[in-house]
């Protein structure tokens, strides 16, 4: 009899494997990409992915070798693009390969917008008078380089420089580099009156953090993501508090657009607070992290921080005994740090853009994308091409951003702040302020790790775009210049060429 029940159970293991398997075969179109990591039917993927993490779409590309390829998962389809040549054939599709559906998803799955809220939001989605497109138009209004933007910065800076007159001597260094991003950004955005000056606030944010993924997946939330849930919640009610004491009347330009736009079109308060509790994790997730690997990269290299403390003096002016600081000169004029910085964004970074297929398309005339399928394209994937950054492109080089005929690389391929219609509108806004914040460091503070290790061989994964330390690292900041500081803009307005949209753009103009 136990015979039999184990043939009985190994016969539906093997017919259903059969089944899967067939089922696979007759559902792949030839003219799609080729289906990998297939051994299991549907499942082999999802298995792969979290294990791996975002290793897996690299070890994809090593191990098949192909410019696109398709991840068949239950119920859905992922087209996988390496070669970086078929991004901008990808990127001029907007409205056929579009971000506007998925973003209408994470409206409702992670903010947890109402039906009414999504019925205004969810709208049109792919159109240009959509709510989507609108409000990343109202968003960039208040990030995009100029005058609103500049004030932006000078606001975050100024309050980060305040804070440093009262930095601890011993502090762990990415929770401590983290907590002065979050603060000076989110008090430069929404005024005095900022919900994230509230430690309740900031931990329900890091909560909410961890529970991105599982909350847009939308699997059983109330199960798999209670925490996540929970903080939410306490954020969004900390922003309507914000709304009804009239915060953003002392708001940034971006704040009180986010605010303006979706209110005129009847969106209910409480979903206009739960958009922003959302936008939140946009606002400081990848700048908090970037700003400690710029601080790490500069600092734990002797000949980069003295080349770099070099670069920074030359942007200081003395006035009347005291000194200022012109972050238009850092921008423009200080590769090393800024090319530090960049590879900081490339080497750390872990994120990847998407796209919803819209419609049957033809990807550059010879990839049957189907409608209803998800395209991705993986910053580890183009982060680690050689083809793109060279041979060396597994070593951490400060230099390699800077403009020299020996150094050449293909900026299509960095994707830190994604590409096309779903570049980063806060891109300049984090530059600057990661700039500004090692600058004042560089030339303030000195320092130290307390173990004399700089050691961070050990990453961990979070629902961010980018890596952070497994441990963190004990230093010490010992002062070295105790005079008056002061930022300015000696150029107004002028944006940095973070992306290859910004080279491309600067190209044009000159």
């Amino acid at each position: 009899m136990m015979n039999f029940d184990l043939a009985v159970a190994v016969a539906g293991v093997v017919g259903t494997y059969a089944f899967l398997r067939a089922w696979l075969h007759f559902t792949q179109d030839t003219r799609e990409p080729p289906p990998v990591e297939d051994s299991i039917p549907f499942l082999s993927p999802v298995i792969a992915m979290a294990s791996k993490g975002a290793k897996f779409h690299q070890q994809m590309k090593d191990k098949y070798k192909l410019p696109i390829y398709t991840l068949r998962l239950p119920g859905s389809r992922l087209y996988v693009i390496n070669d970086t040549a078929l991004i901008p054939v990808l990127q001029r599709q907007v409205r056929t390969l579009s971000i506007s559906p998925i973003m209408v998803r994470v409206f409702s799955h992670f903010m947890g917008v109402s039906q009414p809220g999504l019925a205004i939001m969810g709208r049109d989605p792919v159109q240009d008078h959509g709510f989507v497109h609108q409000i990343t138009i109202e968003t960039s209004k208040g990030l995009a380089p100029g005058p609103n933007l500049d004030d932006l910065n000078a606001k975050a800076v100024n309050i980060l420089n305040a804070s440093l007159e009262h930095a601890p001597t011993k502090v762990q260094m990415f929770e401590w580099a983290s907590h002065e991003i979050m603060m000076a950004t989110t008090n430069a955005v929404y005024g005095p009156r900022n919900p994230f000056k509230d430690p309740a606030v900031r931990a329900a944010y890091y909560k909410l953090e961890g529970g991105l993924i599982t909350l847009i997946t939308g699997f059983l939330p109330s199960l798999l993501a209670k925490e996540a849930l929970k903080a939410r919640r306490v954020i969004s009610e900390a922003f309507l508090k914000y709304y009804a004491e009239g915060g953003l009347e002392e708001a940034s330009v971006y704040a009180r657009n986010r605010y303006q736009y979706p209110s005129s079109l009847g969106v209910p308060l409480e979903d206009v607070a739960k958009m922003e509790t959302g936008g939140s994790i946009g606002l400081i997730s990848n700048t908090m992290p970037a700003t400690f690997w710029t601080l790490y990269h500069t600092f734990s290299n002797p000949t980069v921080l003295e080349d770099c403390r070099e670069e920074v003096k030359k942007a200081i002016r003395e006035k009347d005994g005291e000194s200022y600081l012109d972050l238009a000169y850092i921008k423009s004029s200080c590769p090393l740090l800024v090319s530090t910085m960049q590879e900081s964004f490339r080497v750390h970074s872990v994120g990847m853009s998407a796209r919803a297929v819209v419609e049957d398309h033809f990807l550059d005339g010879k990839y049957l994308l189907k409608k209803g399928s998800t395209v991705l394209i993986p910053s580890t994937v183009q982060h680690s091409s050689p083809t793109a950054w060279g041979q060396n492109v597994d070593e951490f080089n400060p230099r390699r951003f800077i403009k020299e005929p020996k150094a050449k690389h293909n900026p299509v391929a960095f994707r830190a702040f994604g590409g096309g219609a779903t570049l980063c509108p806060g891109r300049h806004f984090a530059s600057t302020e990661i700039l500004a914040f090692a600058s004042i460091i560089l030339l303030r503070f000195d320092i130290k790790p307390v173990a004399d290790s700089w050691d961070t061989d050990l990453y961990k994964e979070t629902n961010a775009a980018f890596r952070i330390p497994k441990h963190d690292i004990d230093v010490e900041l010992n002062l070295r210049d105790s005079r008056k500081w002061h930022m300015f803009f000696s150029e107004p307005g002028k944006p940095m060429e973070i992306s290859s949209e910004d080279i491309r753009s600067a190209a044009e103009k000159a």
